[in-house]
């Protein structure tokens, strides 16, 4: 069978209660931010808007980091046209992808919502205020999304509504 869906059957039988949220807490204090944002490198800056392709590559991770030499990926490397590139901690390794999806596109981390982390597109994404479609759209962009799962599975179709997407499909629409 699904192992994986185990917790999600659990908790969506454990929906019928109240959600509640625990945002992180940071204080008052915004050093960490201000020190982390002294490792971004410089880059040139235009007034042209580029192109953005959000890429969600289920378990995809630099295994150069791992014990035995393993080659690194060019994919990996910090190239002329690189603005960012890092370790990018997610929350999920081989399966239930959609909470880092979640997490991406809403700024919310699915942990915050503890045995309900399961349930974020079919209960937290239809009160999400911004997101990361919203914040597009507002400078601009028209926001696509192209997803491999029929719409209907883990509420995908009505929670990318509910984020601010403008059209969504999957690849047999093409």
């Amino acid at each position: 069978g699904f192992p994986a869906l185990k917790d999600t059957f659990f908790n969506f039988s454990m929906s019928f209660s109240s959600i509640s949220y625990e945002s992180p807490n940071f204080g008052n204090n915004s050093e960490i931010f201000k020190q982390q944002s002294q490792n971004i490198k410089k880059y040139k800056t235009s007034n042209l808007k580029p192109n953005i392709v959000l890429w969600l590559n289920e378990s995809t991770v630099d295994a150069s980091i791992l014990k035995g030499n393993l080659p690194k990926l060019s994919m990996f490397e910090n190239l002329e046209n690189t603005k960012f590139n890092s370790l990018i901690r997610v929350h999920t390794y081989g399966g239930a992808t959609y909470k880092s999806e979640f997490e991406v596109l809403s700024g919310l981390s699915p942990d915050d919502f503890g045995i309900y982390s399961s349930l974020v597109f079919d209960t937290v994404a239809g009160h999400t205020k911004y997101s990361l479609p919203k914040i597009l759209k507002q400078n601009g962009y028209k926001t696509i999304v192209l997803n491999p799962f029929v719409l209907e599975n883990y509420n995908a179709g009505v929670a990318y509504k509910w984020l601010g997407f403008d059209e969504q499909y999957h690849p047999n629409d093409l």
